[in-house]
């Protein structure tokens, strides 16, 4: 857990706390200033002030409070006074022109990690983070770059699963109540790429037709000259991974989360270099119920038919366990996030989705409300919040089935 002058700052988080921080835990510092850091990519920054930032970056704990102390841009950033709540002090974050903000611009995608919850009362989303800040999840407009459409209600699937983290992707409200969605992820990093993939064949483009997916002659030439994509809430991420994109190329609309930072190249273009043997793919639609049971291919292992990525693969799905096996059989013709990879035999066609996670039903589409967006600064310090990254948390683990003649 944070230390307890991170989550001091974490509550409020002023210049005073951030001094007190880097003073008394200053690897928790620097985890706040990193995500100012990366938060600020995108600004003009004076080369004084970009020096300024990576001199403290880089200092030595003995002299990195002094430095944040003095810090002509933190000070800018980080509101110094007296505030009782989170709310209240990021109020206060308004000097754009201090960063080199242009204010037209959009603020920048932010990481918010915790436990999303539905409120009881409300029946509103929540984000409640490690800090103790609750915000209700709203969607976000730039999720719409994103077609089809991938609903942002649908992270309700991983809620299902009892106390294991989720990482927002989007930013802080005006009112630094609500955080808008642009992508999520199970876990505490926020490395990882959410969007639905576009395959483009070199000479007849993007291939879009549902149940028709690409012939091995197509998917090769694919492969060798064409391009496959993952369009995200901020852009395109090309997927340069021969194996990865033969993968994918079976698969084109296939929402997915990938676990991975894009590689930026030198001209400035996000691409994903590496094949994760693990990764969710939006799928689900059983074939199987009480009356059709999952089949059972022994150790535990169990098989049904799913449909993925509008209908281009459907076939196998199979999963360990008694939860796997509930949620194959009581799927209600909905879609589920899957956790695994597609298994190809010796020719490179799909055998199976072997799956290590299934969830619950994605049936919610919506989420309740809507916010306008903060300004830079108030994005930037909405997502400095000190939270603990937990190594291999994004391989989610799947609650018990229910008791029999208990409520699903």
């Amino acid at each position: 857990m944070p230390s307890a002058v991170a989550a001091a700052f974490n509550k409020v988080p002023t210049l005073a706390n951030l001094v007190t921080l880097a003073q008394q835990s200053p690897t928790e510092a620097r985890s706040a200033i990193g995500v100012v850091a990366s938060g600020l990519k995108k600004a003009a920054l004076p080369a004084d002030l970009k020096a300024q930032l990576d001199s403290i970056l880089q200092a030595q704990d003995v002299a990195l409070s002094g430095l944040v102390q003095n810090s002509t841009l933190l000070k800018s950033i980080f509101p110094d006074g007296a505030y009782t709540d989170f709310a209240a002090c990021v109020a206060q974050a308004t000097k754009l022109d201090s960063i080199g903000w242009n204010a037209a611009e959009a603020p920048p995608r932010m990481n918010f990690t915790g436990q999303v919850a539905k409120n009881p009362t409300s029946g509103n989303y929540e984000l409640t983070t490690p800090g103790g800040r609750t915000f209700q999840l709203v969607s976000s407009e730039r999720m719409s770059s994103i077609q089809p459409n991938m609903s942002a209600g649908w992270i309700a699937g991983f809620t299902a699963d009892g106390p294991q983290p989720l990482t927002i992707q989007g930013t802080l409200s005006a009112d630094g109540k609500s955080v808008r969605l642009e992508g999520y992820c199970p876990g505490t990093s926020g490395d990882f790429v959410f969007g639905r993939t576009k395959v483009v064949h070199p000479l007849t483009g993007p291939v879009e037709p549902m149940n028709n997916p690409p012939t091995k002659a197509q998917r090769d030439e694919i492969v060798q000259s064409g391009r496959v994509y993952v369009m995200t809430s901020r852009g395109e991420v090309e997927v340069t991974n021969p194996e990865f994109k033969a993968l994918l190329a079976h698969v084109p609309r296939l929402g997915v989360i990938l676990p991975m930072k894009p590689t930026e190249t030198a001209d400035g273009k996000l691409v994903i270099d590496q094949k994760p043997d693990f990764f969710y793919a939006l799928g689900g639609r059983f074939q199987s119920n009480a009356q059709a049971p999952a089949t059972d291919l022994g150790g535990g292992l169990w098989q049904t038919q799913g449909n993925f990525a509008y209908d281009n693969f459907k076939g196998a799905v199979q999963c360990r366990g008694d939860a796997a096996k509930f949620r194959f059989e009581n799927n209600g013709g909905q879609r589920n996030w899957l956790g695994g990879t597609f298994a190809l035999d010796a020719n490179g066609e799909i055998t199976h989705f072997a799956a290590e996670y299934v969830s619950k039903d994605l049936g919610e589409y919506s989420l309740n409300g809507t916010a306008v967006d903060g300004n830079a600064l108030q994005d930037i310090l909405g997502g400095s919040e000190v939270t603990d990254q937990v190594a291999n948390d994004f391989k989610r683990q799947m609650a018990p089935p229910p008791a029999p003649g208990a409520a699903a």
